[in-house]
Order: C-alpha cells, then sequence, then structure tokens
C-alpha cells in the first residue's frame, strides 16, 4: 500500500477547550513538534514519490501561524505538494488581519482548510468569527468544508446554521459527522450524549478505515496507522516512533502487519463477521467505524483467536496476487 498523505498534529495546545475533544486540548497545553522534525519528514515523503498530500492539525495550527506558514512553504516550494489543515477559525476575529494571514499562506500551498463548528466549538469561537472565516475562505478559494456534528432531532445542525447564516449558504460542502465517543470523552461528565443520541451512527457491516493511505505523526511522540481518536487506545496502530522511525520503515511496518492489511484492504467488518463467528457480542451500530475497530482489537482474548484468521487469510490473498488470480 502507497504512503498518500502524512499529518502532523502541529500541538496540543488550542484556543478552545471543548468538552467533546478526546485529545484534550486547550490553551493550557504547550506541545509544538519542532519544525525541524517536520521538514525531515517533509523530505522523507516527498522522496517516497506517491505522497499527494501534507495535513496539519491540532490543536489549532494557526496559533502558531509562523511556523505553519514555514513548514507549508518548505513542503511547496521545494517539492511542489500542497497541505490542508482543520481550524475553528478564531483567527478571524479580525477580519482584514485573517484575510492577510491567509493570503500568505494560500501563497504558501496551503490549499484547503477545514472549519468545525458546533455547540461546543461555538462556546469559545463566537458566530460571527467564523462567518468572517468562511467570507475569507471562501473568497480565497480554501474552504474544503464546514463539519458539524450530526445529534438526533439535528437540533445542533439547526443552531450551526442558524447562527451561521447567511454565509453558511455560501460554503459548497457542510459536512455532517457522529459525536466521537473514545473513553476520553466517555470520562467527561460534561459531555451528556451518548451513542442513543447520534443521528446515523455506523452499522457492524458497513464499517471501514476512511484514511487507509496515510500516517499520523501525534503529539505522543509516535507514528500510528489511524486518523481516528481512538489511535491512543489501539497499540496495533503505533507503527513507529517520531525521530527515530523513517517513513519509509513506516510503510514497509504497515504493509506487513496482517491486522493493518486486513483494515486497510477489505474492512473493519471483516474482523466484526470474524468475530461473530466466535460468539463475541458485536454491538449494531457504533459511533463510527473506529469505534468497531477499538472494541475488537482491544481484546487481548478475543484477538487470540482471530490472529490465525487474519493470518491465513492474508497469506490466501498474497498466494492469489502471486499467482495473478
Amino acid at each position: 500500500m502507497d504512503l498518500e498523505s502524512v499529518t502532523f498534529f502541529l500541538t496540543d495546545r488550542c484556543s478552545a477547550a471543548c468538552d467533546i475533544c478526546c485529545f484534550q486540548c486547550s490553551p493550557k497545553n504547550k506541545f509544538v513538534m519542532d519544525k525541524e522534525i517536520i521538514k525531515r519528514y517533509i523530505d522523507e515523503g516527498a522522496a517516497l514519490g506517491t505522497l499527494k498530500v501534507f495535513s496539519y492539525t491540532g490543536g489549532e495550527v494557526f496559533l502558531y501561524p509562523d511556523l505553519l506558514l514555514e513548514v507549508v512553504k518548505y513542503g511547496y516550494e521545494k517539492y511542489g505538494i500542497k497541505s490542508t489543515t482543520v481550524s475553528n477559525g478564531f483567527w478571524a476575529a479580525d477580519i482584514n488581519k485573517g484575510r492577510e494571514m491567509m493570503r500568505k499562506m494560500k501563497d504558501a500551498g496551503l490549499m484547503a482548510v477545514r472549519l468545525s463548528a458546533d455547540n461546543y466549538h461555538q462556546k469559545y469561537v463566537n458566530a460571527q468569527t467564523l462567518k468572517n472565516a468562511i467570507i475569507i475562505l471562501t473568497e480565497l478559494q480554501m474552504l474544503s468544508a464546514v463539519t458539524v456534528m450530526d445529534l438526533k432531532g439535528r437540533s445542533n445542525i439547526i443552531n450551526t446554521i442558524d447562527r451561521l447564516r447567511p454565509e453558511i449558504y455560501m460554503v459548497k460542502n457542510v459536512s455532517y459527522y457522529p459525536l466521537h465517543l473514545p473513553e476520553a470523552v466517555l470520562a467527561n461528565p460534561e459531555v451528556k450524549e451518548t451513542l442513543d443520541d447520534l443521528e446515523n451512527p455506523t452499522p457492524w457491516d458497513e464499517a471501514y478505515c476512511v484514511d487507509a493511505g496515510s500516517v499520523q505523526l501525534y503529539t505522543d511522540g509516535y507514528m500510528y496507522k489511524c486518523c481516528s481518536q481512538f489511535s491512543f487506545e489501539m497499540p496495533q496502530m503505533r507503527i513507529g516512533k517520531i525521530g527515530e522511525t523513517t517513513l519509509e520503515q513506516a510503510q514497509k511496518a504497515m504493509n506487513r502487519d496482517p491486522i493493518l492489511d486486513i483494515i486497510c484492504r477489505d474492512s473493519v467488518s471483516w474482523l466484526a463477521r470474524k468475530a461473530k463467528e466466535l460468539g463475541y457480542p458485536v454491538k449494531e451500530r457504533y459511533s463510527m467505524s473506529c469505534e468497531l475497530c477499538r472494541d475488537i482489537l482491544c481484546n487481548k482474548e478475543l484477538m487470540a483467536k482471530l490472529m490465525p484468521m487474519i493470518k491465513e487469510e492474508t497469506e490466501r490473498r498474497r498466494i492469489e496476487k502471486f499467482l495473478g488470480a
């Protein structure tokens, strides 16, 4: 499997402290990824010849605009590879300053920004600031989407859309996502929502990995083959240590791992189907595919029974590929 994107968790510091943030980002956090480490992995990613994009996330990456500008520019000017990011839009409180910053970012190679908007985020970023961000990014053709949490009754969506009128009508892609429920969120007493509050939970037999060709460089110092908030709970997703493991080594580790091969080339549902055959109580629906993946991979007794089946299946596929079947 070719590596097509690398995501850098630039910081765990954020201008907000949303109760649903399973990374527990907040203004109090201090981690910032070293720019020389980022540039090293930009070099390595470009050398693979398959990389299409670099992504930067957090935390809130625009708390460090100079660092972000430098690394985005480095990847674009040296290798012609553009970047994307996600933001809560706090930087647009002053629309003129926000516009000036984003023009520099676009010239440096930042091609897309996804904005987060919901009842939790808007406790920290007021509606007018977010509307300014929509105006700026739309003008510059940099707005990839506004993402809004989807709950039953659509109250969160209705409230968010109402707050962002009329600027929200400029947005070509309003994306709805379910509330993610990793342990860090479930343990937060301020979060009242449960799986029963989700509008469209994921059926177990439709679960799949949405970002198969990517590697994530997280704030804990490790590389993961998982872009979700459940990453830290699944040791099988850890494929290297930042600063020690090269991207080429990470890619090889990813391609050699039979568990990752099944998840990425087939689906999480394959694991669930086998788990059900072994009598494991798979739920009918999950907050997202990654929650089902976590439940299976973190069950040591179940995984001990699944591993022979996983290895047999990956070997069968290897032989089929070798024979050209």
